[in-house]
């Protein structure tokens, strides 16, 4: 599940200023990652600039981050626990490439098929 905002550089925004964006799980998700954009992920375990409250977290951006990167979209995705117990791979995704990976790891335990 994706949710979030987009923040723009407002003309409202000054040198100094702050924007939080809130992201609040449903009960029960846990939350696998924050992105800004499609391919700047946020270090959930050592990013300063997200901060947990309870159950939410709050990631904080200056004015001058979201002018300088001109972030399109923040995004936090979200799962139940244990739902990508299937995921062999560890590339977060249940896929094609896990079955693979556990033909091949059958296989390889027993690579006459007896």
């Amino acid at each position: 599940m994706r949710t979030g905002n987009k923040p723009r550089p407002y003309k409202w925004q000054k040198a100094g200023e702050t924007l939080e964006i809130w992201f609040v799980p449903a009960e029960g998700d846990v939350l696998r990652a924050i992105e800004m954009g499609f391919d700047t992920p946020i270090d959930l375990q050592n990013d300063e600039r997200l901060v947990k409250d309870g159950d939410a977290y709050v990631l904080t951006l200056s004015a001058e981050e979201i002018e300088k990167e001109n972030f399109i979209e923040v995004f936090a995705i979200f799962d139940k626990p244990n739902s990508l117990k299937y995921d062999l791979n560890n590339d977060g995704y249940v896929n094609i490439s896990d079955v693979t990976k556990l033909v091949n790891e059958i296989l390889e335990k027993n690579p006459n098929g007896n």
